[in-house]
């Protein structure tokens, strides 16, 4: 069967001959203009169906991505929360790292300093230390001012813009490892 173009440019064709012929339709124009109107009924309606199908396949597709996804991020849960329970039992005693035959463990002895605002000039002067020709920060005054003023080993210290809301630093809490091999 041709395709849909190729009918419709043909029906095309056929009712501009007839208009050229002032309106006057011969038999086999009738018969021919029958024909192509359901070979073109039967192409659309082939189109309609695979246009249907496609979009079917399309969100199933989504429903399986959108599953698999969730899957994946109950499984990540269950993973940390299960290395979260191991290193909370394998550091129970106040060991800070430790290895077995497969399992190794270590407890981070420092926290990690996490600038929030990359603009030097945006934090106090004790904060800052003069580079030639530009200014840096002084995280290790920083990491000093921020630790001093948490209330505990996993508190968050935030530093703020004098005056706003706006966080320039804080202080993420010790983190640990747990590597099966």
């Amino acid at each position: 069967m041709p395709s849909l173009l190729q009918l419709s440019r043909d029906e095309q064709s056929l009712l501009q001959a007839i208009y050229d012929a002032d309106g006057e339709i011969t038999d086999e124009q009738v018969v021919l203009l029958e024909n192509l109107s359901k070979d073109l009924t039967h192409k659309t309606d082939n189109c309609v169906g695979f246009i249907r199908a496609t979009e079917h396949e399309i969100e199933g597709l989504r429903r399986t991505e959108a599953e698999l996804a969730a899957r994946r991020k109950r499984l990540e849960y269950a993973l940390q929360s299960f290395r979260n329970y191991a290193l909370s039992v394998l550091g129970a005693d106040g060991v800070k790292r430790g290895e077995t035959g497969v399992l190794r463990w270590r407890w981070a002895t420092k926290r990690k300093l996490v600038i929030d605002d990359p603009n030097p000039e945006n934090f106090p002067e004790p904060f800052r230390k003069l580079v030639p020709a530009r200014v840096e920060l002084d995280t290790d005054a920083l990491r000093e001012h921020l630790e001093s003023h948490a209330n505990g080993k996993r508190d968050a210290v935030i530093l703020y813009r004098e005056g706003t809301e706006d966080p320039l630093a804080h202080l993420d809490p010790p983190t640990a490892w747990l590597e099966a091999r």
